[in-house]
């Protein structure tokens, strides 16, 4: 099994590695800020951490709020940010629930861009990504830089070969 996971991130980063003719975008191009909120809404509560975006109850055993009247809506292709002690974290809503997340993240849709090819474009970079935006302050905790982060330059394929890198991605996942 670990052999077959070094495998897949070599993968990973082979195919992630910008070609001449990729065409340089944001994160502010492809990620667009939803601010909805629950409200009276029934949706399924969730959390992000470094295994994604999970149902609560999977990850916690008491209830930590009593209202989550202020948690922040997740539909299918939305993006949520979180913090882990030493990483950004993230989860992509790939499925038609809508769920909600702690008001502490930040949410945003994904357009024009495939998302599953995204979440692998994310986890090749995170490290290098958590080590530039991840500000970690005595006096105010830890939190992203969104500004920087938002703004941050990158190459990215058209959305034909995005679909085709995802493919060979998850056949090598498998």
């Amino acid at each position: 099994i670990e052999a077959k996971e070094m495998q897949f991130k070599a993968i990973l980063q082979l195919l992630m590695v910008p070609k001449t003719y990729w065409e340089s975008c944001k994160f502010k191009d492809i990620l667009v800020e939803r601010i909805e909120r629950q409200g009276k809404s029934d949706f399924v509560i969730s959390s992000v951490g470094i295994n994604g975006l999970r149902n609560r109850d999977e990850i916690y055993s008491k209830e930590l709020a009593k209202d989550y009247i202020d948690n922040k809506v997740v539909r299918k292709n939305d993006i949520a940010f979180g913090l882990a002690s030493d990483s950004i974290v993230y989860g992509i809503n790939t499925q038609t629930m809508v769920c909600s997340v702690s008001p502490a993240y930040k949410v945003f849709n994904i357009v024009h861009c495939n998302v599953d090819f995204l979440g692998y474009y994310l986890k090749a970079a995170n490290r290098r990504l958590s080590q530039k935006y991840l500000i970690i302050s005595a006096r105010q905790g830890k939190s992203i830089d969104f500004k920087g982060f938002l703004n941050q330059a990158f190459f990215f394929p058209s959305c034909k070969e995005q679909k085709e890198i995802v493919g060979i991605l998850n056949l090598a996942n498998k």
